[in-house]
């Protein structure tokens, strides 16, 4: 078995409880998006996972990932328990803007909640396509121009899906995550560069940070630049996420070597983190179910500003809370293999 990449479970750990902190925001309190604290956590959770799995995806020489795997963890899953998940949620109370209706949930892009493993397949597919091209080129710039044509097909391809007005495949969120899909991919391919640049000690980091809170600003308050061109966020997103993974792997990078060292007994922070990383998937798949309505707690927040320290206490408590529930029901799905497959994708 392959070794785990200790920093990537906490990785994965931190940004699986920050989808659920999101989630207890918007869905179970509703209605108050434009919180300082969601706006940090809706542009730090994702690109996380995306990137993790470019770079688990690659194999010496871009070989073909195994996709009748990846129908069976991403798929097979996001099919069944959606489709559970489409039945249950009116019952859930919850005032968050879930489709009712069949066409309704296959059209919007976020699936009701389940784009995320439909979005990462058709990333699998697409890599599949594009690592059969890079495999036969030798010329780094070539590699690098062939990436980036596949963005912009996958951009037009998009476009095209919302004028037939909607978006069954997910199109607009494959293609926004898709470049730090690739930068995961390259990452591990030139894995002595991406080890220099994500050292705390060199210049690299300061940068990042640097890069990283302008663009962020930019991308989570749009509205305030519409002096710019259409569709500049294509740019300037993954220039933004490409900062924040810089920043994200070094932070990991420290706390691994510090809380996950040989013959070191982990604090429980970060044991518990560690272990939502290795669970993630299963927490992601899950965790709606657990979600309550919150709406008495909405017009106080409002009152105090939707500042962070209220937001962050709230958004924490219900996340833990939430995470604990759907750790309990994948302990419970695990017990059985049949169940497991399907519902949580452990193949």
């Amino acid at each position: 078995m392959k070794e785990r990449i200790l920093y990537f479970d906490l990785l994965k750990g931190t940004a699986i409880f920050l989808v659920v902190m999101g989630h207890a925001l918007t869905m179970c309190i509703r209605d108050i998006d434009a919180a300082p604290l969601f706006k940090i956590v809706s542009q730090v959770h994702m690109p996380i996972f995306f990137f993790v799995s470019g770079f688990l995806a690659y194999k010496d020489g871009f070989a073909m990932p195994k996709l009748g795997k990846k129908v069976s963890q991403l798929l097979v899953p996001t099919i069944v328990v959606g489709t559970i998940w489409f039945f249950v949620f009116p019952s859930t109370k919850i005032e968050s803007p879930l489709y009712t209706t069949v066409e309704g949930m296959l059209l919007d892009p976020w699936k009701n909640g389940y784009w995320f493993t439909l979005c990462l397949f058709e990333l699998f597919l697409v890599y599949s396509a594009i690592a059969w091209v890079l495999r036969r080129i030798a010329s780094g710039l070539l590699k690098l121009i062939v990436v980036c044509v596949g963005y912009f097909a996958l951009f037009l391809l998009s476009k095209c899906s919302i004028l037939t007005g909607g978006d069954p495949l997910s199109l607009t969120l494959t293609t926004q995550f898709y470049p730090v899909f690739f930068m995961g991919v390259f990452a591990h391919r030139h894995i002595d560069t991406y080890n220099n640049i994500t050292t705390g000690d060199k210049a690299y980091y300061p940068v990042a940070w640097l890069v990283l809170i302008p663009l962020y600003y930019l991308a989570s308050y749009p509205w305030e630049f519409e002096f710019l061109p259409k569709d500049y966020q294509y740019i300037t997103t993954p220039i933004m996420h490409a900062a924040l993974i810089v920043v994200a792997v070094v932070l990991a990078k420290g706390w691994s070597e510090i809380g996950l060292a040989p013959g070191v007994k982990p604090s429980v922070v970060t044991g518990y983190f560690n272990y939502l990383g290795q669970k993630s998937l299963g927490i992601y798949l899950l965790h709606y179910f657990f979600l309550f309505p919150l709406a008495p707690l909405r017009e106080p927040l409002r009152n105090l500003g939707l500042s962070i320290l209220p937001t962050l206490v709230v958004a924490l408590i219900v996340a833990f809370f939430v995470v604990a529930c759907a750790l309990f029901a994948v302990y419970c799905v695990e017990r059985n293999k049949f169940l497991a497959r399907i519902l949580i994708g452990k193949v």
